[in-house]
């Protein structure tokens, strides 16, 4: 059984391949996206990329568990494992679901989303060297109509359910996607939005055991 991997607004697979999984994982590759299209048309087209004549799990890191949500529904994985995610528009923090309810997206340039390296390193508690020279290299390799269309599809996400086979990972220290409350998840203690970068050991141990029980069931 496989794991497909979705990433983060501006990663790649490379956040992937730095964890210590003990399963076979495929990252999904992006593609080119539109204005016109949601969260749930871009998560339609990523479902070409599984092979679902065999069991598989979907995992999700920020924007990429939306999308394994919207996924799920479409293409039905054993699990989905959202990690430093949400589930639905209600989860989203306040402030991103009034600014959906404006639009005003629409009328910021693309060029105001590369965000300067200390305000990054604050939201996705970031305080080693290593996390810093991670997300620099992220920041300059930023596709910025890319990343202005994809906050679009977050702001304007309608999606109110949780599937039943949803599983979450989350650090109580997240600042940019908090975990919501009264809603089970595995907490990963002082960590921040991006631990899947900067705590690699207790996230890939996470991974392992449920993917493991994912199997024997």
């Amino acid at each position: 059984m496989k794991a497909y991997c979705i990433s983060g607004i501006g990663a790649n697979e490379k956040v992937f391949h730095q964890l210590k999984l003990d399963f076979d994982y495929v990252p999904i590759k992006w593609v080119p996206t539109e204005a016109s299209e949601t969260l749930k048309d871009y998560a339609f087209k990523l479902c070409e990329q599984v092979d679902t004549s065999e069991p598989f799990v979907l995992i999700g890191v920020s924007y990429g568990g939306m999308l394994a949500t919207e996924m799920n529904k479409l293409i039905h994985p054993e699990k989905t494992i959202l990690i430093s995610s949400t589930a639905t528009r209600k989860e989203l923090p306040w402030i991103l679901r009034f600014l959906g309810r404006i639009k005003i997206i629409l009328l910021v340039p693309s060029i105001f989303f590369t965000v300067p390296p200390f305000i990054i390193f604050w939201f996705f508690g970031i305080n080693t060297m290593e996390g810093k020279r991670m997300i620099g290299e992220i920041i300059r390799g930023i596709d910025k109509k890319f990343t202005k269309l994809s906050v679009k599809k977050i702001l304007e996400w309608e999606n109110m359910e949780v599937a039943p086979n949803t599983l979450r990972i989350h650090g109580d220290k997240d600042r940019l996607l908090p975990a919501p409350l009264n809603v089970e998840y595995i907490e990963v203690e002082n960590a921040g939005h991006f631990m899947i970068g900067n705590r690699v050991e207790e996230v890939s141990e996470i991974l392992n055991r449920e993917f493991k029980r994912i199997k024997s069931r």
